[in-house]
């Protein structure tokens, strides 16, 4: 079964965003677009949050690997923010939120604070999948709201005494019309 990923930080951009040519085909490039996606997915996320949790072990029992955890973290995590920060600086000509992250995540490595660059790329690919669930779920009431609505209506015709009421399709009623709703 193949793993839904978060579109949220590869949609987008192409010919009407105004980018340079060379830039598009850098971004847009599928093998780039789809390397980015699987880096948003779930279990990659999954997969980077063990390794910073790791990274928080070996600090809380004060000890040390040649490499940090949390480096990987980092890798899995805040590429696709760099992704999607250069592709909105380039191709849509736009600062954008994810800029800002990667300079507190550039910040934080060169202060030498690597467990803190891996939060912060963690915690904002956490917010990217739950945003994705939450506007699929959004998406999916919708749509079911939608299939609710009523095909047929009743309008009614006439005052007092003469008032008759008929069945008719929603597409045919206009505005004033009079309608009957029935429980």
């Amino acid at each position: 079964m193949q793993e839904k990923t978060t579109p949220a930080l590869c949609e987008g951009g192409g010919s009407e965003s105004g980018g340079a040519p060379f830039f598009e085909g850098l971004f847009l490039a599928p093998n780039l677009v789809s390397f980015v996606r699987f880096l948003e997915s779930v279990s990659a996320t999954t997969f980077g949050g063990i390794f910073l949790l790791a990274s928080f072990v070996l600090w809380l029992f004060d000890r040390t690997l040649p490499v940090d955890p949390a480096w990987v973290t980092i890798f899995v995590s805040g590429i696709p923010l760099v992704y999607l920060a250069l592709k909105r600086l380039f191709l849509e000509k736009a600062i954008s939120s994810a800029l800002l992250i990667d300079m507190a995540m550039v910040a934080s490595i060169y202060v030498g604070e690597i467990f803190a660059a891996g939060e912060v790329v963690f915690i904002m690919a956490i917010g990217a999948i739950l945003e994705e669930k939450t506007v699929e779920k959004s998406k999916s009431g919708l749509r079911n709201l939608v299939l609710m609505a009523p095909s047929e209506t009743r309008l009614v015709k006439g005052e007092g005494v003469d008032e008759t009421a008929e069945t008719v399709a929603v597409s045919t009623i206009l505005p004033g019309d009079r309608l009957r709703a029935l429980p």
